[in-house]
């Protein structure tokens, strides 16, 4: 089966799907599709592309009802326009350079909710791997893990501007990252990993661990979303005095 539509938008409003899936499945595409077996339980091989996404997937579609459609399979392919969902309406398109990205994963997907089991994500030459699981329900539910050879305060704000930019709901939650390397400022935490906590008013940093300065370092930190003002605490042990200095002296600040 092979479908060309000049404006897919029409059938993700009619499906009822989430925000980040209508911003990436619209306009002009292409939908390739083979399926066998009953209509609970399909074999199925489907492929789109239009300009901003490429999906391959392979794997039982059950189309009992089409209100809710299940997938559970292995997905990959390619986003072409990942700054579309990362943008805040109203900040400037700082976001316009990201390049584009290469994905997959073992993937389970309904009406609501939306787990991705050993997924990997490469953007501008960076690897991320690990477990997602988002329940759509009165509030977003997030839970996962996720590992990367290098992470950013960025990195965490593009997050953050994911969920915010896409689901109306209030989002919760927590999940566990570990990076070899995080980006704060000009300073580079090494053997990164924490804890984040969501909540409705806050965004929670745990138990965040690193080394920096030659020295071991220890971070818990809230951020007050209505506040818009973060409160946290950093403990360095043994940091070599010389280093600290330099760095504060040079740009009037450590971080």
């Amino acid at each position: 089966l092979s479908y060309n539509n000049k404006n897919f938008n029409l059938l993700t409003e009619s499906l009822n799907v989430q925000t980040y899936i209508k911003k990436l499945i619209k306009g002009d595409g292409n939908l390739e599709s083979s399926f066998s077996g009953k209509k609970d339980s399909l074999n199925s091989k489907i492929k789109f592309n239009n300009k901003n996404l490429i999906i391959n997937y392979e794997g039982n579609v059950n189309l009992s009802s089409w209100d809710n459609i299940v997938f559970k399979g292995f997905i990959n392919g390619q986003i072409s326009k990942l700054h579309d969902l990362l943008i805040n309406n109203d900040e400037k398109n700082e976001y316009q350079n990201l390049k584009s990205a290469i994905y997959s994963a073992e993937i389970y997907k309904d009406k609501n909710s939306l787990k991705l089991e050993r997924f990997n994500f490469n953007n501008n030459n960076n690897t991320y791997n690990g477990v997602l699981r988002i329940e759509f329900d009165d509030k977003v539910k997030l839970d996962g893990e996720i590992e990367s050879d290098e992470l950013s305060v960025v990195n965490l704000k593009n997050s953050n501007n994911f969920f915010k930019n896409n689901f109306t709901n209030n989002l919760t939650g927590k999940i566990k990252i570990k990076s070899d390397k995080f980006f704060a400022l000009d300073n580079i935490v090494e053997n990164f990993n924490g804890l984040i906590e969501f909540n409705e008013d806050a965004i929670s940093f745990k138990n965040f661990r690193g080394q920096i300065f030659n020295s071991k370092l220890y971070n818990s930190a809230v951020y007050d979303k209505k506040e818009k003002i973060f409160k946290g605490e950093i403990k360095l042990s043994k940091a070599e005095l010389n280093l600290f200095l330099d760095k504060y002296f040079l740009n009037n600040s450590v971080f």
